[in-house]
């Protein structure tokens, strides 16, 4: 059985008066937050499809056949 963690915390809501940027956020430790999301559960959602991309990249081969993560030597 797979199951996917990821911090809650990282969810976040923005409500911008000028209506730019309203909506469901999520941070992640590669760059700026994603989003805007309408709803916390699609935000929710978008974060566990991107930790699942994350997690697919790691085990994929590159196009050498080789893996992504090299030995020393």
């Amino acid at each position: 059985m797979t199951r996917s963690y990821f911090h809650t915390n990282r969810l976040f809501h923005l409500d911008s008066p000028q209506g730019g940027g309203r909506g469901w956020y999520f941070e992640v430790r590669e760059g700026a937050p994603r989003g805007p999301y309408v709803s916390r559960e699609l935000a929710v959602m978008a974060l566990g499809a991107y930790v699942g991309r994350l997690q697919g990249k790691q085990r994929t081969p590159d196009k050498q056949g080789e893996g992504r993560h090299h030995g020393s030597g």
